[in-house]
């Protein structure tokens, strides 16, 4: 079973693949994922692909690339269906893609084309996507955007455990400050790339130059925090309501709000975390029903965070999940534990500090719980063929 299906991992917003040599990458953005989806499901390596978006362009953009992805896995030899997982924007890029309602313009043959990618979807699978929006996208346009390249870039650098933590921040400190409201241009972008060219390249010139070309098509294109806004979303629920595929399954996380005063080791990301977190809370009418769903592993200790303002640091928990529809799951995490980018992960990689306390044996339950997902969505699939 599986062996003429394919997954297709779809990053979020500031999303990639991986960078570095292709035999042996320095940084991955599902950092271990695939090794605990092969683990859950017994598919082999070749059948799990990543997906690359534009970072921060418009959501048509994003969709389009998709489905043109989907297009390639399927021409592969022995492929017949695909199954789209996807986190954060790339579980909305994967909604989106099965959705007839939603269009995106300049695709040629459309309507045909998109009706033989959407029958072999099998399964789409989300994990903290953001279909009801984020605060966050709104509070971030404008002066403070300029700031988010510089935290990705401390996101990157903070997965190539080989650099000190003292030496990464003491070189992106400069890169804030070049960030500030006032100083956009192309500047930014030299000074990103100096700082990237600073703390890799001696090391490895490949990963260096991959990151710079990515901090650039950020720092050039960031329509997308546009189309993530609340109000923008609920437009857009309103015009393909309705017609979302039933195959849909949301996993929804969520993570303590940060205290008032941050205590503990790692001020500066615990700091990252208090921002992030207060940008993405949602204010009056906005607020929503935290969603029902069964909690992954016995989290009944937290049910004091389904509250209308919970959320994961970037989405609210609110957000995670269609209309009318329960989680699959609900996962005591912030927005990046789930992709492997957690306090002591293999990689060690994270610069929010939510206090979560997400750990292997919750990355290893999350990623399980999908990939059997993904299992009884192939044998279903298949038995129908059949």
């Amino acid at each position: 079973m599986g062996d003429r299906c394919a997954v297709v991992l779809v990053p979020g917003i500031f999303g990639f693949d991986s960078f570095g040599p292709p035999a042996a990458p320095r940084i991955e953005y599902f950092a271990g994922v695939v090794g605990e989806l092969m683990h859950a499901t017994g598919w082999p390596r070749d059948r799990f692909v990543v997906h690359v978006p534009s970072p921060t362009g418009p959501l048509a953009a994003r969709v389009a690339s998709l489905h043109q992805r989907v297009e390639e896995v399927l021409s592969r030899p022995g492929v017949e269906r695909v199954h789209l997982v996807g986190h954060s924007t790339g579980g909305l890029d994967a909604r989106l893609l099965v959705n007839p309602r939603y269009s995106w313009p300049g695709a040629p043959d459309l309507r045909e084309r998109r009706e033989r990618v959407a029958r072999a979807v099998a399964s789409v699978i989300t994990v903290a996507a953001p279909f009801g929006g984020s605060p966050l996208a709104r509070r971030l346009r404008g002066g403070l955007g300029a700031v988010v390249p510089a935290l990705n870039l401390l996101s990157i650098l903070l997965m190539d455990r080989g650099l000190g933590l003292r030496t990464q921040l003491a070189l992106v400190g400069p890169a804030l400050r070049q960030l500030l409201p006032g100083r956009h241009g192309e500047r930014n972008v030299n000074r990103l790339g100096e700082l990237a060219l600073a703390l890799i390249e001696r090391r490895d010139q490949e990963t260096a130059e991959q990151v710079v070309r990515f901090l650039r098509a950020i720092v050039r294109d960031q329509r997308l925090h546009g189309d993530l806004t609340p109000e923008a979303m609920a437009d857009l629920n309103q015009a393909i309501a309705g017609a979302d595929s039933d195959s849909i399954a949301s996993f929804v996380t969520v993570s303590p709000p940060p205290p008032r005063k941050l205590v503990g080791r790692h001020p500066a990301a615990r700091l990252f975390y208090a921002i992030a977190y207060r940008l993405a809370t949602p204010e009056g009418d906005a607020r929503r029903r935290f969603p029902d769903g069964p909690w992954l592993l016995d989290s009944r200790a937290r049910d004091d965070l389904r509250t209308k303002t919970a959320g994961d640091g970037v989405v609210p928990s609110a957000s995670q999940v269609l209309a009318g529809r329960r989680a699959a799951a609900i996962v005591l995490a912030d927005h990046l534990d789930v992709i492997g980018h957690y306090e002591g992960s293999h990689v060690g990689a994270t610069y929010l500090k939510s206090g979560a306390d997400f750990t292997n044996a919750s990355f290893s339950a999350l990623w399980r719980a999908v990939g059997l997902r993904l299992g009884d969505a192939e044998a279903r699939r298949t038995s129908v063929a059949a």
